[in-house]
């Protein structure tokens, strides 16, 4: 049997950061037994061998499609995989789009001894950080209510259902500075799951630098006019998403937050859910908590108010660096 760790997020909880960690220290997960495969890695995470099996496009194919898919998948990871002395961790969380069963027969039970893994945040923090993403990697340009309708699932305790379902071995953590090992994600990975006390330093850069919560309404609005056709920016989305990141991060101010009515309309949302989820899954744990908001909803202002002088401001410095980085 192969021994997989199979990390699938979920998404916003530092899975950058620790696929990053994974992808430049082979050296050192060797000294363990492990090892991080380079098969399906797209820069530096396993999201084409997940993207495969995205539900949205796997359901479109016919099942004879659909099984030479899983069949070629899985010769690919059997013939890049293939020592009994290793541990591979494979890490992408994208797969939280796939269905669990279907990810079962790529890792077929009786070749691969898998293990999943996923960290779950505050669904509140989680609302923020997701739409924060969407507005700075792409050109949605809708309000956080209608993100929030549209696109915000979040019910852990039905998701993790499912993989526990697909798999005899599922490991849950809470995903919280405090409650993290050392209060970091990498060193809580590795601690958990391996019971190794990492001596190395796990520091690594954010691979998904945040925006402030300025920066989410200005770019919404910079989105707004890509859409409408009034401004052209040089550069791939790539680009423009590190630029304007650095511009952020040089101007300051404060973290993107949800407004307090829809904070509290989330929170009740998932409150009987997240109760079995805690009770069931992680027992040690105390459940999702509204204390750490009461602050930041005594004082919120939403920054929202944003004048057209900032907008043009902030896409002049765009251009500046997206020009210096062409040239």
């Amino acid at each position: 049997m192969v021994n997989i760790i199979l990390h699938i997020g979920r998404h916003k909880t530092g899975t950058s950061s620790l696929q990053r960690f994974l992808f430049e220290n082979q050296s050192l997960l060797e000294t363990y037994g492990l090892a991080y495969p380079r098969v399906f890695i797209r820069n530096i995470a396993h999201h084409i061998l997940s993207e495969r099996f995205r539900s949205a496009d796997f359901n479109r194919l016919d099942e004879a499609a659909k099984r030479v898919l899983i069949e070629e998948s899985r010769s690919m990871l059997c013939e890049s995989m293939d020592s009994r002395d290793v541990t591979y961790i494979i890490s992408s969380e994208a797969f939280q789009n796939t269905d669990p069963l279907v990810i079962r027969e790529v890792f077929d039970p009786a070749v691969f001894n898998v293990t999943v893994v996923c960290y779950f945040r505050d669904q509140i923090s989680y609302l923020a950080s997701a739409y924060n993403q969407r507005i700075h990697a792409t050109d949605y340009s809708g309000s956080i209510y209608e993100y929030y309708r549209d696109f915000f699932r979040a019910n852990y305790l039905e998701f993790t259902e499912s993989w526990a379902e697909a798999f005899d071995s599922v490991v849950i953590r809470k995903y919280e500075r405090r409650t993290l090992f050392k209060g970091d994600l990498i060193y809580d990975f590795f601690k958990s799951v391996f019971g190794v006390e990492l001596t190395e330093t796990a520091n690594t850069r954010d691979g998904n630098p945040s925006l402030s919560e300025k920066f989410v309404y200005i770019k919404k609005e910079i989105n707004r006019a890509v859409i409408n056709q009034d401004i052209v920016l040089p550069g791939r989305q790539s680009s423009i998403y590190h630029c304007l990141s650095d511009i952020s991060e040089s101007f300051g101010g404060e973290k993107f937050r949800v407004p307090p009515f829809l904070a509290l309309k989330v929170f009740l949302q998932h409150y009987k859910s997240n109760q079995k989820f805690f009770r069931e899954y992680m027992p040690d744990y105390k459940g999702f908590s509204l204390k750490p908001f009461w602050e930041s909803f005594k004082n919120f202002r939403q920054a929202n108010n944003i004048k057209q002088g900032e907008v043009d401001e902030v896409i002049h410095l765009l251009r500046e660096r997206l020009d210096n980085e062409i040239d």
